[in-house]
């Protein structure tokens, strides 16, 4: 965990050498082999570029198995600007033409909606369903990660959508719950997998189905509907039914079947309210890790109560080793606030740098609070900095 929280921070702090170091670590200390080749495409995006990943060797064997959404989107992002838009501005033809000429692999990345995680992958999957006859507008409903798109992005969609010409929807060639969620299933259309689980009955079929579809779409709402239909099956289904497959809905299955104080972990706010309840809560680190992309920032960071409560469990220095390491999280999602819109968290940010300047003496977490300073807390820091100086060693 030690060394998983190094590289952690040393990803967030752009510490190419430390972040190789601590994944090192992690593989002497046995950490299986796919999560290092996902690791390792994590900082080929970060350090060296789209093309970088789209040429590691295994690559094509990654693209064979189930994914994280997050590597996944790695994959979306490095094909949207090798492959799809090389350069800015291309005409929406042109990257349709440049869709055409993908192998079948990377045309279908993504199969469902609740998979999206940038842009880019609502891009790809726009391309696929206009390639297969599907109305792309539909896609936004469905996307559970609080992504921005740009003008150009916008601008294709746009073009996707004018051109399309609806199709008559497709005749439905079973009449059973489980063949039809089988179908889907197999097609990788798990939103709908899901949602047509939600309104079954909950046999064991139908819960298996629900599960399995989440840990496919590996998000947290995906998790919580999931784990909602299993909670409403019978006892000996639910005993039945395995859900130590997935961390995330580990993780989440704790808070629900449990005290939680907010089972459904909705902004950072809930998270580290279940936190401060339970600070042995250890599958904690899966749930932040997915509130990066998916917590929206608005009306979050508008709300000046939801802000002032969030500095307060940050000024709460007493929640354990899993408050230290959600650390990175927390500030990733704070890097994602527009520069015109820093105002409103620069007491978030204060709060992180007099803990990381205080409690925190390590290389990574000085570099932290250069980032962080970079927002406009510079005179914050540097005065902490010089207290952090002035302390006897013990207290650092």
């Amino acid at each position: 965990a030690e060394a998983l929280h190094d590289y952690r921070m040393s990803v967030r702090t752009a510490q190419r050498d430390g972040a190789d170091e601590a994944l090192d670590d992690l593989r002497r200390l046995g950490l299986d082999i796919v999560n290092v080749r996902f690791m390792e495409l994590e900082l080929l995006s970060r350090f060296d570029g789209p093309a970088a990943v789209l040429a590691h060797p295994q690559v094509n064997e990654l693209l064979l198995i189930n994914r994280p959404a997050s590597v996944t989107d790695l994959l979306a992002q490095a094909v949207d600007r090798v492959h799809l838009r090389p350069a800015p501005g291309i005409d929406t033809e042109s990257v349709k033409a440049n869709f055409a000429q993908l192998p079948d692999h990377h045309r279908r990345l993504l199969t469902s909606p609740g998979q999206i995680r940038s842009q880019s992958g609502l891009l790809l999957l726009a391309l696929s369903y206009t390639e297969r006859g599907h109305d792309p507008s539909s896609l936004r409903a469905g996307i559970v990660a609080d992504i921005a798109i740009d003008d150009d992005t916008e601008r294709i969609l746009g073009d996707l959508c004018v051109e399309f010409e609806e199709a008559p929807p497709p005749e439905t060639t079973t009449s059973d719950i489980a063949s039809q969620l089988r179908e889907l299933l197999d097609q990788g259309r798990d939103d709908e997998a899901l949602e047509l689980a939600e309104n079954a009955d909950p046999v064991y079929e139908v819960v298996w189905s629900a599960l399995y579809a989440a840990r496919r779409l590996d998000s947290l709402a995906a998790a919580q509907r999931a784990l909602a239909v299993l909670e409403g099956a019978a006892t000996e289904v639910r005993n039945q039914v395995p859900t130590d497959a997935s961390p995330l809905l580990t993780a989440l299955q704790g808070l629900v079947r449990g005290s939680a104080p907010q089972p459904l972990v909705g902004d950072w706010n809930d998270y580290f309210e279940n936190l401060a309840a339970n600070p042995d809560w250890t599958t904690a680190l899966e749930v932040a890790e997915r509130g990066v992309s998916e917590w929206p920032l608005v009306p979050f960071i508008n709300d000046a109560a939801c802000v002032l409560r969030l500095c307060r469990y940050v000024e709460a220095h007493d929640q354990g080793t899993t408050f230290v390491r959600t650390i990175p999280f927390l500030v990733e999602w704070l890097s994602r606030v527009p520069e015109q819109d820093r105002s409103a968290v620069i007491p978030v940010e204060q709060s992180l740098i007099a803990y990381l300047c205080l409690y925190d003496t390590t290389t990574n977490g000085l570099k932290m609070v250069g980032q962080l300073a970079e927002g406009g807390c510079l005179e914050l820091a540097t005065s902490y900095h010089r207290i952090r100086q002035d302390l006897p060693r013990d207290n650092h």
